[in-house]
């Protein structure tokens, strides 16, 4: 059964796909030498990936949290605008040669959209995960148990 429509299954998809390498690749960047040719091109790969990852959210109904604008847009967009803000402006510090503000920059997104973002939208997941278990194992417990009209104690679960 469907949830949602097969757009929203692909924008998620597509949103995870461009998020999940920019984790991996903005500790790398954070982390190694700066300024050598490869620190360069996976940079512009991290930038690129995540315009796309900030754009692509923003096709995403807020799930996490309350909508608070247009029955769409929730709190965690802003982390969507924090990235569309800073990675042009990075861009532009480093073709200038003011280091410290790209530096500024690049460690504001990652702690910003991939580590506050991502923390709070992975715990919110893990959170679901954990109710459908529970809901689950009581449900199969109570069969097991033999009673008969399981169908009335998951209404009064859920309601």
């Amino acid at each position: 059964m469907l949830l949602y429509s097969n757009s929203y299954y692909f924008l998620m998809y597509l949103h995870l796909v461009t998020v999940v390498p920019c984790i991996f690749l903005g500790a790398y960047l954070l982390f190694f030498r700066k300024g050598n040719a490869l620190h360069k091109v996976l940079g512009k790969i991290y930038m690129l990936m995540m315009l796309i990852t900030a754009i692509v959210s923003l096709f995403l109904p807020a799930l996490v949290g309350l909508r608070q604008f247009l029955n769409h847009f929730g709190w965690i967009h802003l982390f969507s605008l924090l990235t569309l803000y800073s990675i042009p402006t990075a861009f532009t510090a480093i073709r200038r040669g003011n280091v410290r503000k790209h530096k500024i920059k690049m460690v504001m997104l990652y702690v910003g959209a991939i580590m506050i973002a991502g923390g709070f939208t992975l715990s919110f997941l893990v959170g679901i995960c954990m109710v459908c278990f529970l809901d689950n194992y009581i449900i199969t417990r109570f069969r097991e148990s033999g009673i008969k009209n399981i169908d009335l104690f998951q209404k009064r679960i859920h309601v």
